[in-house]
């Protein structure tokens, strides 16, 4: 099964704009990915993306040893 287009909806970037009135800009595919064919931002994600929400990665120091 290949990256399938799963919904359509408002490209929150072309929103900030006033743009994207129509509400049907960004792509949101099975894998996560976003596409807004208005204003060209791409979005990689996962399966956790999925819903309209961006995902940051949890990005933390390396423990410190405790000796």
């Amino acid at each position: 099964m290949g990256n399938e287009l799963v919904r359509k909806e408002q490209c929150p970037d072309c929103k900030k704009l006033g743009k994207d009135t129509s509400k049907d800009n960004l792509a949101v595919y099975s894998d996560g990915q976003t596409h807004c064919f208005a204003c060209g931002t791409h979005h990689r994600g996962g399966k956790e993306a999925l819903g309209g929400v961006k995902v940051k990665k949890n990005v933390s120091k390396p423990l410190q040893s405790l000796v």
